[in-house]
Order: structure tokens, then C-alpha cells, then sequence
């Protein structure tokens, strides 16, 4: 009994470090931003990432553990300094672009446009 115990928990945390997390990492002297969804490590996936596309010191602003639809919007401020705007796990396309683009206006952002939407559940 404790081994099937010890097979089914291992199982179920094997499921869960696979699928349900997500994870933005941006770059404020840079501009540069990434993301990682629906991978075994996103946090080290977007950092990774975010390094790679120019980022010198970047900084995660936004994970999570559930699924669902994820944005980010992308927009400058008065002095061209690029800001973006997260909204990870909502539950339409029409949320998370709506809550992307009222996080980087909320950041400063004259104006902003959306980058990237997605969407991936869990698979249970």
C-alpha cells in the first residue's frame, strides 16, 4: 500500500510539474521580455529567454501555477522606455488582453498593443 501511495503522489507531481504554470520575465534596461508557458520549468525557460533576446538584468512580473489564457501588451512611455503589461490565467482572450493592456497603461505606457495572447489548460 505505502508503495502504490508512493507511486500515485509521485504520478500526480510529475503531472504537475509538467503542465500548469506559466512565467514572464522582463528586462527594464533593455526593453527585453520573454515568456514561457506549458514546460516543465517556465520561470528558468523565460529568463533563459529573456537573456538571450538582450536582457541584462531581467526580472520575473508575472507566474503562475494555473492554466488558462495568458497576454502581455507591449508599449513605450514619454521618455521611449518600453513597458509591458501581464494578465496570465484568465479565462477568455478577450480578459487577459483587456488587463494586459490595462497593466502597462497602468505602468506608464502612452499607448500599448498586444504581443502575444495564449491559451493552454490543463490536461485534466
Amino acid at each position: 500500500m505505502k508503495k502504490l501511495l508512493l507511486t500515485l503522489t509521485m504520478f500526480v507531481g510529475m503531472l504537475v510539474a509538467s503542465y500548469g504554470q506559466s512565467s514572464v520575465y522582463f528586462c527594464t534596461t533593455t526593453g527585453a521580455y520573454a515568456s514561457c508557458y506549458n514546460v516543465t520549468n517556465p520561470n528558468t525557460c523565460a529568463y533563459e529567454y529573456c537573456v538571450y533576446y538582450g536582457g541584462v538584468t531581467p526580472t520575473c512580473v508575472a507566474s503562475t501555477y494555473y492554466s488558462g489564457y495568458g497576454a502581455i501588451a507591449v508599449g513605450y512611455n514619454s521618455n521611449g522606455g518600453r513597458i509591458i503589461g501581464v494578465k496570465l490565467a484568465g479565462n477568455s482572450k478577450y480578459e487577459v488582453e483587456q488587463a494586459a493592456r490595462q497593466a502597462c497603461y497602468n505602468a506608464g505606457a502612452l499607448s500599448n498593443t498586444i504581443s502575444i495572447t495564449y491559451s493552454w489548460f490543463d490536461p485534466y
